[in-house]
């Protein structure tokens, strides 16, 4: 991750109640969908390059902690709310 780059943990609540959303639900879907993300590494970089410079992507997306990280960090996110 990116230095000084935090996380909101009350901006993604505020989202989800904002969307009438169930919690129970949305910690559905999310479960659902981190299992489908630890299995398309390939996809998800090939979508990132889309949004970042080339010289983020190469030199932090790449690195092979990144992705241990990243999952680890998403992983626990709903559950810090």
């Amino acid at each position: 991750m990116r230095r000084n780059t935090n996380l909101s943990v009350e901006l993604l609540k505020q989202k989800i109640t904002d969307r009438k959303i169930d919690f129970s639900y949305f910690l559905q879907c999310y479960n659902e969908r981190l299992v489908s993300i630890k299995t398309e590494q390939q996809d998800f970089w090939r979508e990132m390059r889309r949004f970042l410079t080339p010289s983020v992507f190469s030199d932090e997306i790449t690195d092979k902690h990144w992705w241990h990280n990243l999952l680890s960090l998403i992983k626990d996110l709903p559950y810090s709310i």
